[in-house]
């Protein structure tokens, strides 16, 4: 059991499922067994450990996801790890039917057939093999190699993925869902049962689709969770894909409604949140991907797109995982002044060390950092307060070996990663106040990350001189990730709602359908326009 500090995880769309799928890959990579000394990072923060009816212990996410009919592939809905004790319990033979016919449709990829011969022959998968699985991942499952909790998967059964006759699209639907019957007793109910199990439940984190109904389901959500655990954190992270194949401008107009009344709500419920994509503007039909240094992905495609963004979680909440790091509440605090709920996100995936920590930061020209929310970025941007996490840098790797110890530099005379970062911070933007966490341990990118990395990247992250050919792919990469609030943010917001605002009631059908009525509508744009206006003023930290 875990001794304290829990958090339960909720995914909402089948864009987050994709994010979430990465995220909980990277965390089960590094898992690891055969060491005697504890892991930097407390894995039971966010896992929990069980025990099958035939006595196997397990241990899987703290998590609740909920995706459309049609969204698992060749998942069965409980999850499979407990397959044993699943089928030991009564049910309609047609409901194994059904497996069964999802089994023989969905053929396993070459990842998903190699884990499955893990599974039953105990022969780990191989290393160094790369899978090409740009052109095979259909949906989140078709990658997932980590195992969930019988409960964890909740499957809306009255819509169906990629229905245009009963599309899940528009925000009130979302929140209309919230109020039958399965959300307010089955769904509630295992919220509940995760809390119980806890020691000491510090928060949840909602990562949810915010351009769809989902939207809506995960701001009813986060409703709930801040009226039931109002003395819990409550971390919300919106998230888009950025690349959409239907041009048309109705689809583009919901899409923004969509957004600003989820980042509205949320910004009225959770403790923090913090918008993700790999897009300047995710909502929008012809928004630019970002450009990312070494890193050479396919902003189309949602296996590549979520990969990005769940390295930045990863790095992101690095600060409450941390077995001697801070709680939630504590990062929360930290960031969220004046009533800025919302924070900015960034990225530098791989970091590129060139020798040693001290060299890498003294040659450093540009921002440090890449941003990963629309339209905020680093550079030119005033932040006023930030959390800065960095991965991969063993204290072995801190400075060179002719560096003075005697200066008076305190760049010369860090002992630690996070002071020496801390200090680049202060000397390169002085006006803010940063946070800084560090880990030994490198991100996890080993199959079934997608092989986005440019020749230069080495199979553990470093540059190479040249281009050179990698046939084992690369596995673990130093990366730097941050969360900041600043003026940007208010920017984002401002710009969401000046184009809500001027598209017009009646070309929003799909609101009206759902049951939002104008007046409402237009109070949650006025709201938000409120919310980016807090951006605007000055302060001291």
């Amino acid at each position: 059991m875990a001794a304290g500090k829990e958090v339960i995880s909720l995914q909402f769309g089948h864009f987050s499922n994709f994010v979430g799928t990465h995220w909980w890959n990277i965390q089960e990579s590094g898992f690891d067994y055969s060491s005697t000394a504890p892991s930097e990072i407390n894995h039971d923060i966010l896992f929990r450990e069980g025990e099958t009816r035939l006595g196997q212990t397990t241990f899987t996410p703290r998590l609740l996801l909920v995706d459309l009919k049609g969204s698992l592939g060749s998942l069965p809905e409980h999850g499979g790890l407990y397959e044993a004790d699943h089928e030991e319990q009564p049910e309609p033979v047609w409901v194994n039917q059904v497996d069964v016919q999802r089994r023989e449709k969905f053929k396993n990829n070459e990842f998903l057939a190699d884990l499955a011969n893990e599974e039953k022959t105990g022969q780990p998968l191989p290393v160094d093999k790369q899978y090409k699985l740009d052109d095979y991942v259909d949906v989140w499952s078709d990658f997932h190699r980590t195992r969930y909790h019988p409960r964890s998967i909740n499957i809306i059964k009255e819509y169906e993925r990629g229905s245009e006759t009963s599309a899940f699209d528009a925000f009130p639907q979302g929140t209309a869902l919230w109020k039958t019957d399965f959300f307010e007793d089955n769904f509630v109910d295992s919220i509940r049962r995760y809390a119980e199990e806890c020691d000491n439940l510090q928060g949840f984190q909602v990562i949810a689709d915010a351009i769809n109904a989902f939207g809506g389901l995960a701001c009813s959500a986060t409703q709930f969770l801040a009226d039931e655990y109002s003395n819990k954190s409550i971390f919300c992270i919106p998230v888009g894909h950025g690349s959409y194949a239907e041009r048309l401008a109705c689809k583009e107009t919901l899409r923004v409604a969509n957004v600003a009344l989820c980042l509205q709500t949320l910004a009225t419920h959770s403790s923090m949140m913090a918008p993700m994509s790999t897009s300047r503007g995710f909502w929008q039909q012809d928004a630019v991907p970002r450009l990312l240094a070494n890193v050479e992905y396919r902003a189309h495609l949602p296996y590549h797109t979520s990969s990005l963004i769940a390295a930045t979680l990863d790095g992101c909440t690095l600060p409450y995982r941390l077995r001697n790091g801070q709680g939630m509440a504590d990062l929360e605090n930290n960031l969220v002044l004046s009533g800025r709920k919302a924070v900015a996100t960034s990225l530098n995936l791989p970091f590129p060390l060139e020798g040693n920590l001290l060299s890498t930061l003294e040659d450093w020209e540009g921002p440090l950092l890449q941003g990963m929310s629309a339209c905020c970025d680093q550079e030119n941007d005033r932040v006023w307060v930030q959390s800065v996490s960095i991965r991969g840098v063993p204290v072995t790797k801190l400075k060179g070996p002719n560096a003075p110890n005697n200066s008076s530099n305190p760049a010369f005379t860090a002992t630690r990663v996070d002071e020496m970062l801390r200090y680049f911070l202060q000397c390169t933007s002085p006006e803010t106040k940063s946070h800084v966490f560090a880990a030994a341990l490198p991100c996890q990118v080993g199959a079934p990350f997608p092989n986005i990395f440019s020749p230069r990247v080495s199979p553990t992250g470093s540059l190479l001189p040249d281009d050179q050919p990698n046939t084992s792919g690369v596995r673990t990469v130093p990366m730097l990730a941050g969360l900041h609030s600043s003026r940007s943010m208010g920017a984002m917001l401002e710009s969401l709602q000046g184009q809500a605002a001027h598209t017009h009631w009646r070309n929003l059908p799909q609101l009206a359908e759902a049951g939002l009525e104008r007046d409402d509508y237009n109070e949650s744009l006025e709201q938000l326009m409120q919310f980016a206006e807090c951006y605007n003023e000055e302060f001291e930290v």
